[in-house]
């Protein structure tokens, strides 16, 4: 037997084999782990300070960010508008519903039709309770819609506002009943009645309740423009008809200045805008909570959207409408700039949500505006002998501390006047969205009142008088009609 093949022989191999390539893999892994761990707690750490920073440079200017930001104090139900006037809302008869609320499709001037009228009359009547509680919310201190500032608060938003909008409706279609029954005092209150209800609903600074309330202002600046030219005043110059409650000079100064104070306006704008940043983020925040292992990512893409939100905001802070538009173009992020995808996203969704929201804004700011030179201008003439101002800077400073500003004028020029039709219809004007004055004294106005923001308009006019063409009136216009309308002339 040789030695090669003798039985005693040691073997040359492991046995079992040994895998030394696997306890390097293990090692291998066990190192990644501990250095992804690591990194993970630094990316953590490092995210989590940065957006501390951000959160804190806002927190410094005193703006609110979070949502847990918002929190405020209770306002008992007695003394809480957001209560009163969802209950002056709930307490409607839908059974006499007001004409702005129903199916019916009237003229949104004057002269109305005898159907309008008892229409109006029996919804006030049936809705005393719901316009007795609108008046006592102006009392209130202030207005707590109780909505979370949650991402997640849209389906709670929608049902609040929803009695409110009827209850605006029913005091604008108010306010023209008594201005046409001669009681001009109570006709000025129910268009306070309406602004206070917007600026209630305002408190809330979230962009649905905005709008809401811009809704709202357009129906209290429409029919202020309506009233205005036939309104009767006390302690005129001129005797007020007999059997009538005029308005009073007081009364009509008062809202004038309400109209412009566009103060607290910017200041319900800016919050607005705080509001969305903390509802935007709060649904960051649920992701982030949800998600350990990406959660920085989540941070940084926080601080992402508050700087983007920073940037909308400074553009809405421009005092008219084309410095907007110039200010979003120049500091909204364009291509990726630096941003991830889900920025981009963001700001393809919240962007346009919010230049409309600000165009809307604009198109307030210019009817409020018209709506304080309408009185004005009906100040004057009842000064006057009935003559209308031959121009609005007549009106300064007794009537107005100055002629309004156009707020889609690029240059910042005044609003502009017109007297159209021989100097029969006077007419206060913007140049429009499209910043360019379109009006000549060669001009066709269209043969119907305009007291309210027109869409296809070349111009934005508001007329200062009662303009009722002819062909306007129905045949069967009632005489009480005609009654109601001669005691205001």
């Amino acid at each position: 037997m040789t030695a090669a093949t003798s039985p005693t022989s040691e073997p040359t191999t492991p046995n079992p084999p040994r895998f030394r390539w696997l306890k390097r893999l293990l090692v291998a892994g066990l190192l990644s782990i501990v250095s992804l761990t690591a990194i993970r707690i630094w990316w953590g750490a490092h995210a989590r300070q940065l957006l501390d920073a951000e959160l804190a440079a806002r927190r410094a200017r005193g703006e609110r960010v979070l949502p847990e930001d918002f929190a405020t104090s209770t306002i008992p139900d007695s003394d809480n508008a957001a209560v009163i006037l969802t209950n002056a809302g709930k307490a409607i008869d839908e059974d006499a519903p007001c004409p702005s609320s129903s199916n019916l499709s009237f003229a949104n001037y004057f002269p109305y039709p005898k159907s309008w009228m008892l229409m109006t009359e029996k919804a006030v009547v049936a809705d005393q309770k719901a316009l007795t509680l609108a008046r006592h919310s102006r009392q209130c201190s202030g207005a707590d819609w109780q909505i979370p500032m949650r991402w997640d608060a849209v389906s709670s938003i929608l049902p609040n506002y929803g009695p409110v909008r009827s209850l605006a409706n029913l005091l604008g279609d108010a306010a023209v009943l008594s201005h046409l029954n001669g009681d001009d005092r109570e006709a000025l209150e129910r268009a306070v009645d309406l602004l206070h209800l917007s600026s209630s609903v305002d408190q809330q600074p979230v962009l649905i309740g905005h709008l809401v309330a811009m809704g709202i202002e357009a129906v209290a600046t429409y029919r202020i423009c309506l009233i205005a030219p036939r309104l009767t005043i006390s302690d005129a110059a001129s005797p007020a008809p007999p059997a009538t409650a005029p308005a009073t000079r007081t009364q009509v100064q008062a809202l004038t200045a309400r109209l412009l104070d566009e103060d607290s306006h910017r200041a319900t704008v800016a919050k607005m805008f705080e509001g969305e940043r903390a509802m935007q983020l709060s649904m960051l925040q649920d992701s982030s909570a949800r998600n350990i292992v990406l959660r920085p990512l989540f941070q940084l893409q926080t601080i992402q959207i508050v700087r983007a939100i920073d940037q909308h905001v400074t553009a809405a802070t421009q005092p008219t409408w084309p410095a907007v538009r110039t200010a979003w173009s120049t500091t909204a992020p364009s291509g990726t700039g630096g941003m991830n995808a889900i920025t981009q996203m963001w700001n393809s969704i919240l962007m346009p949500s919010m230049i409309r929201a600000m165009q809307a804004d604009f198109r307030i700011v210019l009817v409020r505006r018209a709506a304080a030179v309408s009185l004005a201008s009906r100040l004057y003439q009842i000064d006057h002998k009935g003559a209308f101002p031959p121009s609005l800077q007549a009106l300064v400073p007794k009537y107005l501390p100055a002629v309004p500003l156009d707020p889609f004028a690029a240059d910042g020029r005044p609003l502009a006047y017109i007297l159209a039709d021989g100097g029969s219809r006077p007419i206060v004007y913007s140049v429009g969205e499209d910043g360019a004055d379109n009006t000549t004294p060669q001009t066709v106005f269209p043969r119907t009142p305009m007291y309210g923001w027109e869409l296809n308009a070349i111009d934005q006019w508001t007329d200062l008088s009662r303009f009722e063409p002819a062909s306007t009136h129905p045949a069967t216009q009632e005489s009480t009609d005609s009654a109601a309308e001669a005691g205001n002339d």
